[in-house]
């Protein structure tokens, strides 16, 4: 067998379907083109006698081979039933017996195909199988019986459609290549968009999830549809565990895990911050006070596995018992625990020991890190005064 003039490489094939002359054999009704529309229709090609001007010869043996060697090119042209039609797609439409009927052509920016006889019928959102329907529904109507047959043909030179969440949704061409970051920077993605959460529908019907924090790098192809979603997460951080006040925080663009745990007061004294971690989503990494936070993040910080107190009597803002951790002085106990009632009689402050000893303090007088900030131990008791005895 011998094979003149063939090209294999897929531009190859799609420059010939271009030069060809739009007939029922080049659009979509040749044994070929039937066989990638049904794998049924492939066994019976093999015992079919192939008269192509492209095979020298005409023996079946010859006219299999090349014909299985056709369509593995022109097979990834073709595409499942579930896979929709949209703006910017190149199709072939062929109509068996009405060769006048038969076009290539580009799906327009609304959707929409002109079709000769009928004028613009809509295709977006459709299947290949389903707007073959409405063709022939359209000429049914015209009293003209068809059964028509779509295909949707590869073209580098479609455009990449971007849509949902960002400021600048429309049709961008791939050129030389895009990321998705690079996509992101034109498209320029809106305050609730989440970055995380990119749907890539690519022109075959194949869909992925992208992010811009995890594959930025991640490169585009023609055809491609990039959703940009609406990002559900709460509008808040959380900070929990061993901080002072632990809870959410309100999120806001360019947070960082050390601005979040500020607003919960700081890390506790009883914390073990070297274990600290930050939750997002499914996956947990550890805490670094100058990571981004993203909505919805959590930051958890352990506490120490010694439970120390401390007894707060008298004019506190808060008395009761108080855990602490090691390194604590009377100024930190003071500051964590929200500091003295107004009616407090700080000259007359009294700390005892487990050991029976009682320590006297005039707290007004005490510098932060001076002699007289004495160092916190576990079952200590302080007590603060009211005013003339009084509560």
């Amino acid at each position: 067998m011998e094979l003149r003039h063939t090209n294999f490489s897929r531009a190859g094939v799609a420059q010939w379907l271009e030069r060809r002359p739009v007939t029922p054999e080049v659009a979509g009704s040749s044994p070929v083109i039937r066989a990638i529309r049904s794998r049924a229709a492939v066994a019976q090609l093999v015992e079919q006698r192939t008269e192509n001007p492209w095979v020298a010869g005409s023996s079946p043996a010859g006219g299999t081979i090349f014909l299985i060697l056709l369509l593995l090119i022109l097979a990834p042209f073709a595409l499942g039933s579930q896979v929709l039609l949209r703006p910017g797609n190149r199709i072939s439409v062929s109509c068996p017996g009405r060769p006048e009927l038969c076009l290539l052509s580009t799906i327009d920016s609304f959707g929409e195909v002109s079709v000769p006889g009928v004028g613009y019928l809509q295709a977006e959102n459709l299947t290949a199988e389903a707007f073959a329907a409405r063709i022939d529904q359209s000429f049914k109507q015209r009293g003209v019986s068809l059964t028509s047959q779509i295909i949707r043909l590869y073209d580098e030179a479609e455009p990449v459609l971007v849509e949902g969440a960002v400021v600048h949704p429309g049709q961008l061409r791939v050129g030389k290549g895009l990321s998705l970051a690079q996509l992101a920077q034109i498209a320029a993605p809106s305050d609730l968009a989440d970055p995380d959460g990119i749907v890539i529908e690519s022109w075959d019907g194949k869909v992925i999830t992208g992010s811009l924090n995890l594959t930025p790098d991640l490169q585009l192809k023609p055809g491609d549809r990039v959703s940009f979603q609406l990002n559900t997460r709460p509008l808040q951080v959380f900070v929990l565990g061993a901080v002072v006040k632990p809870g959410a925080i309100e999120w806001k663009a360019n947070m960082t895990a050390l601005d979040a745990v500020t607003g919960a007061g700081g890390i506790a004294p009883y914390a073990v911050e070297a274990r600290t971690t930050i939750e997002r989503q499914s996956e947990t990494f550890p805490y670094r006070p100058t990571v981004t936070l993203q909505r919805g993040d959590i930051i958890r910080v352990p506490e120490s596995p010694q439970k120390e107190y401390v007894s707060l009597v008298g004019a506190f803002k808060h008395p009761g018992m108080m855990r602490i951790g090691a390194g604590l002085h009377l100024t930190d106990l003071i500051r964590l625990s929200q500091g003295f009632d107004a009616r407090a009689d700080r000259r007359a402050i009294v700390l005892r020991r487990l050991d029976g000893k009682a320590i006297k303090i005039n707290y007004n007088v005490i510098k932060i890190g001076g002699p007289e900030d004495v160092l916190i131990k576990t079952g200590d008791i302080l007590e603060a005064p009211f005013f003339g005895g009084v509560n």
